[in-house]
């Protein structure tokens, strides 16, 4: 019977890391540590399968690899490839903004390779932009929990890695906070709650801090506790950057300035700083 071994982390470097090697890692040359003991034995797959998941993984655009999978999908329903399958249409409704075949894809995905963290976090960030905060935590904390000790994939060098691996770091803060943070609202800003969500988003600005919904939530974390002074930097970060909270972080501004210095003078000025202060920061980094 033939075996192929893939490791779990496969998808990981499918996301982040562009062209695709043409064969499969070894065991054990994944994102390493504890968390990453067991590698998926693939056993029975047919030469015409294992042909079919070389073209796939031969593909280094996203669209062509979502057709791909989509055709091996109604081929080989029951295929001994498809958790990895089922990640790369994950990524390909992702990229689409289909929010429900994402999760659903992703979901099964997860099934086979509960440590895929780059599924992880995505997940969880969908989550909390839909308000649903249980999986959002879920999602994001189980992450958390294997990100520390995961090592680059093979064929990724050690610097991509820990760019990747804080962004993807952020992101899991993000959702597991926003996710908390809803829980405590619909229960009047529980301290128990709060404090998670706080925790969550202040790491998840320190380590990205252009991420505008993490500037927002923040924001809303502080006037939740009534401490206005405090959103005011962070609904100033998120007017200052573009996205979709933009408007209304300047009107929660406006607010929360209101409340501190009794009127909104200040507000296009404090925009403005911030504005300048996150274009010279990408010009020193060069983005």
């Amino acid at each position: 019977m033939k075996k192929i071994l893939v490791p779990v982390s496969l998808l990981t470097l499918l996301a982040f890391s562009g062209p695709i090697l043409a064969q499969p890692t070894a065991p054990g040359d994944g994102m390493g540590g504890q968390h990453r003991a067991k590698v998926l034995a693939i056993e029975g797959a047919s030469p015409g399968e294992a042909d079919a998941w070389e073209k796939i993984n031969r593909m280094t655009d996203i669209d062509n690899k979502g057709k791909e999978a989509l055709e091996y999908l109604e081929k080989y329903p029951e295929g001994a490839y498809l958790p990895y399958v089922h990640g790369i249409l994950a990524m390909y409704y992702q990229s689409k903004e289909d929010e429900a075949r994402f999760i659903e894809h992703a979901e099964l995905a997860l099934q086979s390779l509960p440590d895929e963290v780059n599924l992880l976090a995505a997940l969880s960030v969908t989550y909390a932009e839909k308000q649903k905060p249980d999986p959002a935590i879920k999602y994001g904390k189980t992450a958390l929990a294997i990100l520390p000790t995961a090592g680059a994939p093979q064929g990724m060098s050690t610097t991509k890695w820990e760019e990747i691996r804080t962004k993807l770091i952020a992101d899991c803060n993000y959702g597991a906070g926003t996710g908390y943070l809803f829980k405590a609202f619909n229960l009047g800003g529980a301290d128990y709650l709060m404090t998670p969500a706080m925790n969550h988003l202040q790491e998840a600005t320190r380590l990205d801090p252009v991420n505008q919904a993490s500037q927002f939530y923040l924001g809303f974390g502080y006037e939740l506790k009534e401490d206005f002074e405090s959103a005011i930097p962070c609904y100033a970060k998120a007017a200052a950057l573009k996205g979709k909270n933009t408007a209304l972080a300047k009107q929660q501004l406006e607010n929360a300035y209101k409340k501190v210095h009794g009127n909104t003078k200040g507000v296009d000025k404090l925009i403005s700083e911030q504005k300048k202060l996150f274009e010279a920061a990408a010009a020193d980094t060069g983005e």
